[in-house]
């Protein structure tokens, strides 16, 4: 009887183990791939973000047109357009100097902690894409300044914008493009997490319901464990008895 409840006592601390072991490791997986993959939403929507203003700052005539000749009016309009994501605090215009042309600030916000256009910029070069606190965080701003080109030379002077239109149309293939501004948008990383809230309770379904699946699969594995060392415990008891025709079942 003892020689029993010892082979019992040890089934139960054998599963047990195996159910604590493979429960940390199952969480740990879990929130492992889930963070990984929240991580790289965050980096698709930063990259998808980016990509969409170079591509709307760069392509847009309106765009070198309000560069070009200087219209504030114009490029207050633009900002608001290019700034519509609802993580786009701050939108500005600036100069290839660093003067800021315009500004536009979504609603809610009175202040930018940034708009030293040395500090926008950081290390990035001249012609660069500048990237300001891009790292994942969930507060503070990531710092987006774009470079704007003209396929026309901006040291030209009395050009008219319907020439200018004109010379647009019929250039074709450009040789060559000039920078005549930035373009500085400021993300606000809460905001640009709260927009991707879908997708982080999909990640999390996900992750929740492969560690049930896991659990529940250990819970199995350990059952069956647990019934091999219960038929060796009732096999030890009997043969204890002077039972020994008994075999392990």
């Amino acid at each position: 009887m003892q020689r029993k409840e010892n082979v019992m006592r040890t089934r139960l601390t054998i599963a047990g183990r195996i159910n604590i072991f493979m429960t940390a490791l199952a969480t740990a997986i879990t929130l492992t791939v889930c963070g990984y993959a929240a991580l790289s939403q965050y980096r698709q929507q930063v990259n998808g973000m980016e990509a969409a203003a170079a591509w709307q700052s760069g392509e847009g005539v309106r765009h070198q047109l309000a560069f070009y000749y200087g219209d504030t009016a114009l490029l207050q309009n633009l900002l608001k357009d290019v700034a519509s994501h609802p993580a786009v605090k701050r939108a500005a215009a600036y100069t290839t100097e660093g003067a800021q042309l315009a500004e536009h600030l979504a609603s809610g916000v009175n202040d930018y902690p940034r708009t030293d256009f040395t500090d926008l910029r950081g290390n990035a070069g001249p012609l660069d894409i500048g990237r300001i606190g891009k790292g994942f965080s969930t507060s503070g701003f990531f710092d987006l300044t774009i470079p704007v080109y003209s396929d026309i030379n901006p040291e030209e002077k009395g050009i008219s914008r319907a020439e200018y239109g004109d010379r647009l149309a019929a250039e074709g293939e450009v040789a060559s493009r000039f920078l005549i501004g930035y373009y500085h948008f400021g993300i606000s990383k809460p905001a640009l997490l709260a927009s991707m809230k879908p997708a982080l309770v999909q990640i999390s379904l996900y992750g929740l319901g492969g560690l049930l699946l896991t659990l529940f699969l250990t819970y199995s594995f350990t059952r069956k464990i647990s019934a091999s060392l219960a038929n060796l415990a009732d096999m030890a008891s009997e043969i204890s008895k002077g039972h020994l025709d008994k075999t392990f079942k």
